[in-house]
């Protein structure tokens, strides 16, 4: 079973951890052959529910970004492990990938798994990625893939933004919503997924880390638009997506997408006046 914790018992080794000696400029990518499983037992229906209503999921089912919330706390498990060359605190959440070949009806028993791997070098630093597996009576589920970047602030290139516009796609958008995003939200998704990372619970602590607001977690944003599309993704499927520009809370943003071909749907999240990109992806079904 994965039990709960307290963000606190894990607090101080989250802020003492540090990049390991010359990580960033070693001509060698660190190697790293870190992994772990765990049996998924006993998951609650008070706290599938809170994750269901954190991300206004109306579908049949358990939502599939559920899972994530389990493999997070085997992400967290394995970056503080000694071996592992980067502190937690800076990390930068790229892109997430979930492919989902059963629906999970009812709460989620099985062989979870987590592993470190993919060491690349990126403009901005070193990318890797955990990969999570979820297997049930020795059937593939679900399976995901977390890039990370782990930010060499001495050599990082200067990203600007390129504004978008949406609306000058010659494809046609089949959907628009809405969506208002309170200031507490980081806070409640926190609680419902186990990520009490610091600059998405307020303002004062997201400050602390140079951000001017908390912001949404990408996992949100992303579980978010998978409930929006419940209707294709309560079974098997795949989504991809790369988290673009910090989604400042409070803030109202705009969820577009369109279908690409009888199989497959592009979608985006961005601000109102689409100038900014917050999410972008592709779900296939």
């Amino acid at each position: 079973m994965i039990r709960d914790y307290h963000p606190l018992s894990i607090l101080p080794r989250v802020l003492l951890k540090r990049n390991a000696a010359f990580v960033f400029q070693s001509a060698l990518l660190p190697r790293c052959e870190l992994s772990t499983e765990q049996l998924i037992t006993g998951c609650s229906e008070k706290r599938i529910s809170r994750f269901h209503q954190a991300v206004a999921w109306q579908g049949e089912g358990i939502h599939p970004c559920f899972l994530h919330t389990l493999a997070f706390r085997q992400h967290l498990q394995l970056m503080l492990q000694p071996a592992f060359p980067f502190a937690v605190l800076g990390l930068v959440h790229k892109a997430n990938k979930i492919a989902q070949f059963a629906a999970l009806s009812s709460a989620p028993e099985g062989l979870l798994s987590s592993q470190v791997c993919s060491f690349k070098r990126h403009d901005r630093g070193i990318s890797f990625v955990i990969s999570s597996r979820f297997e049930c009576n020795n059937d593939l589920v679900w399976r995901s893939e977390s890039e990370f970047i782990a930010i060499d602030k001495l050599t990082m290139s200067a990203i600007k933004a390129t504004p978008i516009n949406l609306s000058a796609d010659p494809a046609k958008h089949s959907q628009h919503q809405n969506w208002q995003l309170n200031a507490d939200l980081g806070r409640q998704y926190a609680a419902a997924s186990g990520d009490f990372n610091p600059i998405h619970l307020s303002a004062l602590s997201a400050k602390l880390f140079g951000f001017k607001r908390a912001i949404a977690h990408g996992m949100w944003t992303k579980a978010r638009c998978l409930s929006a599309l419940s209707q294709h993704s309560a079974s098997a499927f795949r989504c991809e997506v790369e988290f673009k520009r910090p989604l400042f809370l409070p803030n109202q943003v705009t969820f577009s997408n369109y279908i690409v071909d009888e199989h497959s749907l592009a979608l985006w999240v961005t601000s109102d006046d689409h100038q900014q990109l917050h999410l972008q992806g592709r779900l296939v079904f």
